[in-house]
Protein backbone atom coordinates (compact mmCIF):
# COMPACT_ATOMS: atom_id res chain seq x y z
CA UNK A 1 0.00 0.00 0.00
CA UNK A 2 2.89 2.22 0.59
CA UNK A 3 4.31 1.76 -2.23
CA UNK A 4 1.60 2.24 -4.41
CA UNK A 5 1.11 5.34 -2.62
CA UNK A 6 4.81 6.46 -3.34
CA UNK A 7 4.54 5.50 -6.97
CA UNK A 8 1.15 7.71 -7.18
CA UNK A 9 2.85 10.47 -5.53
CA UNK A 10 6.16 10.34 -7.52
CA UNK A 11 3.73 10.47 -10.66
CA UNK A 12 1.77 13.18 -9.57
CA UNK A 13 5.08 15.17 -9.11
CA UNK A 14 6.91 14.58 -12.30
CA UNK A 15 3.49 15.17 -14.30
CA UNK A 16 3.58 19.05 -12.37
CA UNK A 17 7.41 19.01 -13.09
CA UNK A 18 6.67 18.18 -16.77
CA UNK A 19 3.70 20.90 -16.89
CA UNK A 20 5.89 23.29 -15.66
CA UNK A 21 8.52 22.61 -17.67
CA UNK A 22 6.30 22.55 -21.32
CA UNK A 23 4.80 25.83 -20.07
CA UNK A 24 8.10 27.67 -19.42
CA UNK A 25 9.46 26.47 -22.53
CA UNK A 26 6.41 27.61 -24.34
CA UNK A 27 6.77 30.87 -23.10
CA UNK A 28 10.37 31.52 -24.25
CA UNK A 29 9.65 30.42 -27.27
CA UNK A 30 6.89 32.90 -27.83
CA UNK A 31 8.57 35.66 -26.02
CA UNK A 32 11.28 34.55 -28.79
CA UNK A 33 8.79 34.78 -31.54
CA UNK A 34 7.51 38.06 -30.47
CA UNK A 35 10.72 40.08 -29.85
CA UNK A 36 12.29 38.37 -32.74
CA UNK A 37 13.45 41.28 -35.25
CA UNK A 38 15.45 41.39 -38.10
CA UNK A 39 18.35 44.21 -38.62
CA UNK A 40 19.04 45.89 -41.90
CA UNK A 41 21.89 47.94 -42.70
CA UNK A 42 21.34 50.56 -45.50
CA UNK A 43 24.58 52.48 -46.86
CA UNK A 44 23.87 55.97 -48.30
CA UNK A 45 24.31 59.58 -48.22
CA UNK A 46 21.76 62.10 -46.23
CA UNK A 47 20.97 64.91 -49.13
CA UNK A 48 21.88 68.52 -47.57
CA UNK A 49 19.59 71.54 -48.07
CA UNK A 50 20.80 74.52 -46.99
CA UNK A 51 20.72 78.44 -48.33
CA UNK A 52 23.39 81.56 -47.38
CA UNK A 53 22.44 85.08 -48.40
CA UNK A 54 24.99 87.55 -49.02
CA UNK A 55 24.96 91.38 -49.12
CA UNK A 56 26.53 93.79 -50.66
CA UNK A 57 29.29 96.04 -49.34
CA UNK A 58 26.63 98.51 -48.96
CA UNK A 59 24.79 97.20 -46.59
CA UNK A 60 26.23 95.93 -42.72
CA UNK A 61 24.56 93.37 -40.53
CA UNK A 62 24.55 89.74 -40.21
CA UNK A 63 21.88 86.30 -39.86
CA UNK A 64 19.68 87.87 -42.71
CA UNK A 65 19.18 91.54 -40.98
CA UNK A 66 20.82 94.14 -43.21
CA UNK A 67 20.83 97.95 -42.88
CA UNK A 68 21.16 100.65 -45.46
CA UNK A 69 22.76 104.14 -44.18
CA UNK A 70 20.82 107.44 -44.46
CA UNK A 71 20.80 108.78 -48.09
CA UNK A 72 19.62 111.75 -49.94
CA UNK A 73 17.80 111.43 -53.07
CA UNK A 74 19.45 114.27 -54.92
CA UNK A 75 22.73 112.72 -53.97
CA UNK A 76 23.98 109.53 -56.84
CA UNK A 77 23.91 106.10 -54.68
CA UNK A 78 27.56 105.39 -55.55
CA UNK A 79 26.90 101.42 -54.50
CA UNK A 80 23.78 99.78 -54.72
CA UNK A 81 22.75 97.63 -52.05
CA UNK A 82 22.17 94.24 -53.66
CA UNK A 83 21.10 90.56 -52.24
CA UNK A 84 22.15 87.49 -53.36
CA UNK A 85 21.17 83.36 -52.72
CA UNK A 86 23.56 80.90 -52.53
CA UNK A 87 22.38 77.31 -52.48
CA UNK A 88 24.80 75.44 -50.44
CA UNK A 89 22.72 72.22 -50.98
CA UNK A 90 23.99 69.28 -52.59
CA UNK A 91 20.69 68.57 -54.36
CA UNK A 92 18.55 70.49 -56.44
CA UNK A 93 15.84 72.64 -54.40
CA UNK A 94 13.40 74.99 -54.91
CA UNK A 95 14.09 78.49 -53.00
CA UNK A 96 11.50 81.33 -51.76
CA UNK A 97 12.40 84.13 -50.58
CA UNK A 98 10.34 87.20 -48.19
CA UNK A 99 11.82 90.88 -47.64
CA UNK A 100 10.43 93.04 -44.33
CA UNK A 101 11.74 96.40 -44.40
CA UNK A 102 11.36 99.35 -41.87
CA UNK A 103 13.20 102.23 -40.82
CA UNK A 104 16.37 101.69 -37.75
CA UNK A 105 14.94 104.70 -36.05
CA UNK A 106 10.78 104.28 -35.91
CA UNK A 107 9.26 107.69 -35.78
CA UNK A 108 5.36 108.07 -36.47
CA UNK A 109 6.30 111.12 -38.04
CA UNK A 110 8.14 109.35 -41.00
CA UNK A 111 6.90 108.10 -43.85
CA UNK A 112 6.56 104.47 -44.60
CA UNK A 113 9.53 102.60 -46.03
CA UNK A 114 7.68 101.76 -49.66
CA UNK A 115 6.95 105.73 -50.15
CA UNK A 116 10.49 106.70 -49.66
CA UNK A 117 11.92 103.46 -51.33
CA UNK A 118 11.37 101.77 -55.08
CA UNK A 119 12.71 98.11 -54.83
CA UNK A 120 14.18 96.80 -57.92
CA UNK A 121 14.20 92.75 -57.45
CA UNK A 122 15.78 90.11 -59.64
CA UNK A 123 13.74 89.03 -63.12
CA UNK A 124 13.71 85.63 -61.63
CA UNK A 125 10.93 85.90 -59.49
CA UNK A 126 7.87 84.98 -59.05
CA UNK A 127 5.66 87.01 -56.07
CA UNK A 128 2.61 85.47 -54.12
CA UNK A 129 0.45 87.62 -56.29
CA UNK A 130 1.43 85.77 -58.94
CA UNK A 131 3.69 88.77 -60.73
CA UNK A 132 6.46 88.41 -62.39
CA UNK A 133 9.32 90.77 -60.30
CA UNK A 134 10.69 93.14 -62.85
CA UNK A 135 13.75 95.60 -62.28
CA UNK A 136 10.90 98.92 -62.17
CA UNK A 137 8.87 98.26 -59.66
CA UNK A 138 8.55 95.39 -56.73
CA UNK A 139 7.11 97.46 -53.69
CA UNK A 140 3.77 95.67 -54.29
CA UNK A 141 5.76 92.39 -55.16
CA UNK A 142 7.62 92.48 -51.50
CA UNK A 143 4.11 93.44 -49.31
CA UNK A 144 2.48 90.22 -51.22
CA UNK A 145 4.65 88.16 -49.56
CA UNK A 146 6.77 85.23 -50.13
CA UNK A 147 8.74 85.04 -53.66
CA UNK A 148 9.60 82.22 -55.53
CA UNK A 149 13.03 81.57 -57.41
CA UNK A 150 11.72 80.87 -61.37
CA UNK A 151 14.80 81.24 -64.09
CA UNK A 152 12.67 80.86 -67.81
CA UNK A 153 11.06 77.90 -67.11
CA UNK A 154 13.06 75.98 -64.80
CA UNK A 155 12.13 76.29 -60.67
CA UNK A 156 14.82 74.18 -59.67
CA UNK A 157 18.40 75.60 -58.08
CA UNK A 158 21.31 73.60 -58.95
CA UNK A 159 23.83 72.85 -55.97
CA UNK A 160 26.40 75.72 -55.58
CA UNK A 161 23.91 78.22 -57.64
CA UNK A 162 24.23 82.17 -56.81
CA UNK A 163 20.86 83.70 -57.31
CA UNK A 164 20.24 87.43 -57.42
CA UNK A 165 17.34 88.84 -55.51
CA UNK A 166 17.91 92.53 -54.85
CA UNK A 167 19.76 94.41 -57.59
CA UNK A 168 18.97 97.75 -56.45
CA UNK A 169 16.98 100.63 -55.05
CA UNK A 170 15.39 103.74 -56.02
CA UNK A 171 14.67 106.74 -53.72
CA UNK A 172 11.62 108.71 -54.00
CA UNK A 173 12.65 111.04 -51.06
CA UNK A 174 15.21 111.72 -48.92
CA UNK A 175 15.65 108.73 -47.00
CA UNK A 176 15.66 109.50 -43.24
CA UNK A 177 17.32 107.49 -41.12
CA UNK A 178 18.91 103.73 -41.70
CA UNK A 179 16.96 101.51 -44.53
CA UNK A 180 16.64 97.96 -41.88
CA UNK A 181 15.93 94.72 -44.34
CA UNK A 182 15.37 91.06 -43.18
CA UNK A 183 15.86 88.73 -45.24
CA UNK A 184 13.64 85.03 -45.00
CA UNK A 185 14.94 82.39 -47.07
CA UNK A 186 13.49 78.36 -47.34
CA UNK A 187 14.45 75.94 -49.42
CA UNK A 188 13.12 72.83 -50.06
CA UNK A 189 14.28 69.50 -52.22
CA UNK A 190 12.78 69.62 -55.59
CA UNK A 191 10.07 67.14 -55.53
CA UNK A 192 7.04 66.62 -54.81
CA UNK A 193 7.23 65.99 -51.35
CA UNK A 194 9.37 69.72 -51.10
CA UNK A 195 6.64 71.35 -52.76
CA UNK A 196 4.26 70.26 -50.00
CA UNK A 197 6.42 72.05 -47.41
CA UNK A 198 5.49 75.09 -49.35
CA UNK A 199 2.11 74.53 -49.07
CA UNK A 200 0.82 77.30 -51.21
CA UNK A 201 2.36 79.10 -54.06
CA UNK A 202 1.70 81.15 -57.04
CA UNK A 203 -0.28 79.42 -59.47
CA UNK A 204 2.20 80.44 -62.33
CA UNK A 205 5.77 79.20 -60.86
CA UNK A 206 5.45 75.77 -60.98
CA UNK A 207 3.86 74.75 -64.73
Amino acid sequence: MYTKTKHIFDSFVFMIVSAVLLIVAFLGYTYAWFSDSVEVNLTGDVPVVAVSVTPSASLTGSNGIYTFASQLQATPIATQPTISITSDSDINVYIRARITCNWSNLDASQDSVFDVITFNLADNWIASNNTNCSSSNDNTNIQAGWLYYKSGSTTQVAPDAIIQLLQSITLNDDMPASLKIQVYVEAVQANALGLTKFGTYPSNWIS
